[in-house]
């Protein structure tokens, strides 16, 4: 477990009573308008549901973390750079973790509501196996993904267009 969360959690003990609780995770290595309106939809739903009384930590893979979950992926950015982009973006916490996966982060958090794009399903997401009270709620974003971003570039760049 990274210190963000750990340092999170215990801030969360004094300041965040009898509020919910909503997460976006990813690894967000290239900001693109999916990023952004998943972002925007999660934050519109939760005050939408629990009005003021709500917070939204955006959970994001460290390098350490993109390296572990797809070994071969390059990042542009890294972290640091991926945290202050990713925080122009959302008004709540922005936090790193370690792990292949957000599932450790996302037990010690326990959060009333999970946010995905709409290509995920429940039975996608092995995080959400012992999370059996979170509300997974997928959310309809823009169909252009960080994966094309990057894939557009690299057509460019081996068709000496760039």
């Amino acid at each position: 477990m990274t210190n963000d969360i750990q340092r999170y959690l215990d801030l969360e003990q004094y300041l965040h009573k009898n509020t919910k609780l909503g997460v976006v995770s990813g690894v967000f290595d290239l900001l693109v308008p999916g990023h952004i309106l998943l972002l925007k939809k999660a934050h519109r739903y939760m005050l939408s549901n629990y009005g003021f009384r709500y917070r939204l930590v955006t959970l994001m893979n460290s390098d350490v973390s993109v390296e572990a979950y797809r070994p071969n992926r390059p990042t542009i950015f890294n972290e640091d750079e991926r945290k202050f982009a990713l925080s122009l973006f959302t008004e709540h916490s922005v936090l790193l973790f370690d792990e292949a996966t957000p599932q450790e982060a996302l037990e010690l958090l326990d959060p009333d509501v999970y946010f995905k794009g709409e290509e995920y399903t429940r039975e996608d997401l092995p995080e959400l196996e012992n999370l059996l009270s979170t509300i997974f709620v997928p959310l309809t974003t823009h169909p252009l993904h960080s994966s094309d971003v990057k894939a557009k570039i690299l057509n460019l760049a081996n068709n000496n267009h760039i």
